[in-house]
């Protein structure tokens, strides 16, 4: 059962790529499904798929001069969930910075798959936790219930429940209201913690 996303697989090899042209390829993997993208507020601020990407993209800048790279040019590329994930650190202010140009191919943020309200990924962690066995839809309980969990079956069951790659995000609309559109207007995105 995949805990990442799988950028290790054939499909994905940047082996021709980095021997046909002058470039150095690196790829990453990240938490999926509950693990990646479950939100309770505030005892799981959600999205944190997006953060192991962030903190992946931290180290490629800090790091790929030792590999022959130039971190002033550093190109971030995805495909379908990928290419979502691409479009959401455009839309960061913590990731922007951290690349100068970017792919994106066949996905986006405005998918409609990408996205979730509030109220959505409250009644998807719950009804996680009631597949799991955890009657209390209190968010705190959900989260320290899931964590003392057995972990493969948390695994199976929040794969069956987040079954993109790229599971829809959480999305706090600034002011509460407008749905999950408002928040591709905003600069700042809602997977960074609000504590």
């Amino acid at each position: 059962m995949p805990l990442t996303a799988p950028s290790s697989v054939g499909l994905y090899d940047g082996r021709f790529l980095a021997a046909t042209e002058k470039v150095i390829v690196a790829s990453m993997n990240y938490r999926l499904g509950a693990m990646g993208f479950l939100a309770l507020p505030p005892a799981a601020p959600g999205n944190v798929g997006l953060w192991d990407q962030h903190l992946a993209l931290s180290w490629l800048r800090g790091n790929v001069a030792a590999f022959g790279g130039d971190p002033a040019r550093l190109t971030l590329f995805g495909e379908s969930a990928g290419a979502s994930s691409v479009s959401f650190h455009l839309l960061s202010p913590w990731s922007r910075p951290l690349f100068t140009q970017a792919v994106m191919q066949s996905g986006s943020a405005n998918a409609p798959w990408t996205l979730m309200t509030p109220e959505q990924a409250r009644q998807k962690a719950q009804a996680l936790g009631r597949l799991m066995g955890c009657a209390d839809d209190n968010n705190s309980a959900l989260v320290r219930w899931h964590s003392l969990g057995k972990l493969h079956s948390f695994i199976s069951l929040s794969l069956f429940m987040f079954p993109s790659p790229l599971s829809p995000l959480y999305c706090k609309p600034p002011g509460g209201g407008g749905g999950t559109r408002t928040c591709l207007s905003f600069r700042h995105q809602s997977w960074r913690s609000e504590a």
